[in-house]
């Protein structure tokens, strides 16, 4: 998992270069006394998949 800046401009640039989205960007909110952020998933060319995410509130 890697924290970035903006994760859907994030996503968009994967995408343009080719990578496979399996995680659209989504916002998770685990609640008030938690943390919400937004995330997507991303397989790189080995497979492996990888978490971007972007905190919202924290």
């Amino acid at each position: 998992m890697v924290y970035v800046d903006d994760a859907a401009a994030h996503c968009e640039r994967s995408r343009a270069a080719g990578a496979t989205i399996v995680y659209e960007p989504k916002i998770e909110d685990y609640g008030p006394e938690y943390w919400a952020d937004k995330s997507y998933g991303v397989l790189d060319l080995g497979g492996h998949l990888w978490w971007f995410v972007e905190r919202i509130r924290g």
